[in-house]
């Protein structure tokens, strides 16, 4: 994700050096995409954090956007739950086992986090490097939303059971805004590891159509 963890680091380390600005984060998007190249709008896959991403590039930039996938996403369509941001802040202080607590709280089903093992998800996180996001994820007004829609068709596809957002505001909020739903009832934020993993892979290549097949537009993975 942009500045924050994975392969997208800050020059010389300094998070300052990162977009400041959700303009910036847009710019930063038409950069990377004119330095591979790529002429065409391109499609847009964010997952949790990477869907506010994805969301400032189309509203910078909605000419250099084809469509949009928004999974499990942190703000956007509803703020961040207070629950959710202190279990965070609580499990950041407790070191491995806070960490282990806080992973197997966004599943549903505990029996899910301990099949699929909640260490190698940590390990991985701790691999990735430190968050370090210059720009908090907000949520948009329906107005906001209904703009970006006019520009580029967007999916939500989220769980019953988030718990970084309140889902039930999320899917209202979607609906008034023209913005296609995918809701699962047994799922939360990890529903890309839980029971409709599959069925999500489907829902997305379905929604993306010709984008999946043109070799001139690629997408982007927040």
């Amino acid at each position: 994700t942009l500045c924050d963890m994975g392969r997208s680091l800050p020059l010389n380390g300094n998070p300052s050096s990162c977009p400041q600005t959700e303009q910036e984060i847009g710019e930063w998007a038409k950069e990377v995409l004119n330095q591979l190249g790529i002429q065409k709008p391109v499609s847009l896959v964010g997952y949790s954090y990477g869907c506010f991403v994805s969301s400032c590039v189309a509203r910078a930039y909605p000419d250099i956007v084809d469509k949009m996938v928004m999974i499990a996403p942190a703000a956007v369509f509803a703020p961040i739950e207070w629950s959710w941001l202190w279990r965070a802040i609580v499990a950041g202080l407790l070191g491995d086992r806070g960490m282990e607590y806080f992973f197997t709280y966004m599943f549903v089903d505990p029996k899910d986090a301990k099949k699929i093992g909640v260490s190698p998800l940590q390990k991985a996180s701790y691999a990735a490097g430190s968050p370090q996001m210059a720009v908090n994820p907000v949520a948009f007004s329906v107005e906001t939303l209904q703009d970006m829609t006019r520009h580029n068709p967007i999916i939500l596809i989220i769980g019953k059971q988030e718990t970084v957002i309140n889902s039930t505001l999320a899917v209202d909020t979607a609906i008034q805004a023209g913005v296609e739903v995918k809701l699962y009832p047994d799922s939360g934020h990890m529903l890309f590891v839980e029971h409709p993993r599959e069925s999500v892979v489907h829902v997305v290549a379905s929604f993306l159509g010709d984008s999946l097949t043109d070799m001139d537009t690629p997408n982007i993975n927040e």
